[in-house]
């Protein structure tokens, strides 16, 4: 069973402006593993909170690297 985020990062806040796709760059562009997995369970954690509320998030638009950031 997967652990809990200790933390929130933030990553994706539509009332910042913050897109899922832009978020998810970040995502991608973290080097550290964990850092990456806390990241992503995150990411992930707050797109399903606000899917719940039942609003259409934007998706946005983003350049992500040709590869994902390695350790």
């Amino acid at each position: 069973m997967p652990r809990p985020c200790s933390t929130r990062s933030k990553r994706f806040d539509p009332s910042t402006g913050m897109r899922l796709a832009e978020a998810a760059t970040e995502v991608l562009r973290t080097a550290d593993a964990r850092a990456k997995t806390q990241a992503a369970r995150a990411l992930a954690s707050e797109w399903r909170a606000f899917r719940a509320t039942g609003a259409a998030p934007a998706l946005g638009h983003a350049n992500p690297p040709a590869r994902p950031a390695r350790p």
